[in-house]
């Protein structure tokens, strides 16, 4: 995903900041309690003025 977001941002776009953090939640799924996790992916861009 970060390589997806890079080349979207490459060319017009400066990245300001870029944040990896953990992200955890428990859900229940048919009656079950699951926890969920991923790195959340925060991305600071500007659009550079030509």
């Amino acid at each position: 995903m970060k390589k997806k977001l890079n080349k979207i941002y490459h060319e017009d776009w400066q990245v300001i900041k870029e944040y990896v953090k953990p992200l955890e939640f428990q859900i229940e799924r048919n009656k079950q309690q699951v926890l969920l996790r991923t790195n959340a992916l925060t991305l600071v861009t500007r659009k550079q003025v030509k």
